[in-house]
């Protein structure tokens, strides 16, 4: 028998659930964005795209921690 059987399963669900979507939509926009910028243009402007496209991601993972 699991010794973890009494715990409830993590439930990701909440009120900014929806939020959470797309700020990582937009996190993965940037990246890819950034990504493709470093491979065919300037490397520092695409650091710079990609620094701005952590933003978001903080922001979610912050709004998942406190399980807003």
């Amino acid at each position: 028998m699991n010794r973890y059987h009494h715990l409830k399963p993590i439930s990701d669900e909440g009120p900014l659930q929806r939020v959470r979507w797309w700020l990582n939509l937009l996190f993965m926009t940037g990246a890819v964005v950034g990504m493709l910028w470093y491979l065919t243009a300037d490397h520092n402007t695409a650091v710079y795209i990609l620094l701005g496209a952590m933003i978001p991601k903080f922001i979610e993972v912050a709004l998942r921690i406190l399980k807003l």
